[in-house]
């Protein structure tokens, strides 16, 4: 994996005017200098939210399996409501 020079301390580490948080040491590069070259990729992600009539809202996140798990569970309760899907940008950095 290739790596770069830390672009906010330039490849030093620290950091002097931030000498009072964590002693100047860059958060950046955690004092080493360097950083792992990555590049942004965005995916789109579908995500699930079970929703009663009487408006109780339950986020399953991306498991529709449990979504639809807990609709059934409500409609056996007597609770009618359905599911509302929506898609949700997700951007992750991945190594070079």
């Amino acid at each position: 994996m290739a790596t770069i020079t830390c672009k906010r301390c330039e490849g030093k580490g620290r950091l002097a005017h931030f000498g009072h948080v964590n002693n100047g040491v860059c958060l950046s590069c955690r004092g080493s200098g360097k950083v792992l070259k990555t590049k942004r990729v965005t995916t789109l992600e579908t995500c699930y939210t079970v929703v009663a009539f009487n408006g109780t809202r339950v986020h399953c996140g991306t498991d529709k399996a449990k979504a639809e798990a807990l609709h059934v569970e409500w409609i056996a309760m007597n609770c009618h409501g359905h599911i509302e899907s929506r898609e949700v940008k997700k951007t992750t950095h991945v190594p070079v």
